[in-house]
């Protein structure tokens, strides 16, 4: 067994096959002690005997309070106090509003953000201690725009967000470096590749580089701590006016354009209707399945943002345009 004296403790929330699995190799090869929380002992019990004595498996229910005060408890009896916390925890995907179930929603709620934010008063009190200490949960698209079809995984993601921005005003002053990571994309794991064919345009995010951004925060100085990063593959399909008006030229529409990853900007003079086309599964906007609400703002200047949505049970998108009457 190493000595463990000057070895930083860390526990990561939610580990299984992908990512989960390398934050704690990473962790492990930053010379930290890691205890692995997860509601299956299975998994972690075998990545702990492939990583050796300094990490430890501790099947535990995040959602549970006292669960989580047991595996702290264990992690500090065994490894020391804790001084870096990864909220990785969170539930499915799920369904849209009618087929999500009461218990479903609860469920989603409790693992993500009741569970984080269990982890976070449980490893609070080992870092103010200190004066120091690392806090990062885990994000996703669905943190900063909810996602038709994923009522329960949206809400839980968002309330996420919220106790990471809370959490950071009130711990930074006091030492404590609380972040927040969106992860926009498809990770790298053998059970997404079955399901999901990658493509050149749009790589799948590799677990061992995100795992590298996680570890740069917990690396950085306190007089330039990040409160939220964005991870997203470098050849992301952005969409761009070509793509969106393909098929629209004849119509001889007068739009003064900005084209951004998830909405299309217009500056109308007056606006006369609202009509639709389908872009077929596998085209532009695609590439990623993005379950985006269809939503309209009003800006300053006249602007209107319009937002996509796809098309229930089927994999097009349904994308909303305004004509406009020219000045």
């Amino acid at each position: 067994m190493t000595d463990r004296k000057h070895k930083r403790v860390a526990i990561v929330a939610g580990v299984g096959p992908g990512l989960g699995a390398a934050l704690v190799h990473k962790l492990a090869k930053e010379g930290c002690c890691v205890g692995m929380f997860a509601r299956s002992p299975e998994f972690i019990s075998k990545l702990a005997a492939e990583l050796g004595a300094d990490v430890l498996a501790v099947p535990t229910d995040v959602s549970d309070a006292k669960q989580v005060a047991a595996g702290f408890r264990s992690v500090r009896q065994q490894l020391g106090p804790v001084q870096i916390l990864i909220a990785h925890a969170s539930g499915s995907v799920g369904e849209g509003l009618m087929k999500t179930k009461r218990d479903e929603f609860e469920k989603s709620w409790r693992i993500a953000a009741f569970g984080a934010f269990l982890c976070a008063r449980e490893a609070v009190s080992d870092m103010l201690e200190r004066g120091a200490g690392a806090m990062i949960f885990t994000g996703a698209t669905s943190s900063v725009r909810g996602r038709g079809g994923a009522v329960a995984f949206s809400s839980a993601k968002f309330a996420v967000r919220g106790l990471a921005q809370s959490l950071a005003v009130e711990l930074w002053p006091k030492g404590i470096h609380v972040a927040h990571v969106i992860i926009d994309g498809v990770i790298d794991t053998p059970k997404v590749r079955k399901a999901y064919k990658p493509s050149a345009k749009e790589p799948l995010l590799k677990p061992e580089a995100i795992a590298g951004a996680y570890w740069n925060l917990v690396r950085q100085d306190r007089s330039a701590w990040s409160l939220e990063i964005d991870l997203r593959p470098d050849k992301e399909t952005f969409f761009e006016s070509r793509h969106l008006f393909k098929g629209l030229v004849q119509e001889k529409l007068c739009f003064a354009v900005v084209a951004t990853m998830r909405s299309l900007i217009v500056k109308p003079p007056i606006v006369r209707k609202v009509f639709d086309f389908v872009i077929p599964a596998g085209g532009e906007l695609t590439h990623r399945r993005r379950s985006i609400s269809a939503q309209y703002f009003r800006h300053a200047a006249g602007f209107l943002e319009i937002l996509l949505e796809p098309l229930e049970d089927a994999g097009d998108f349904h994308l909303f345009l305004v004509r406009q009457k020219p000045v």
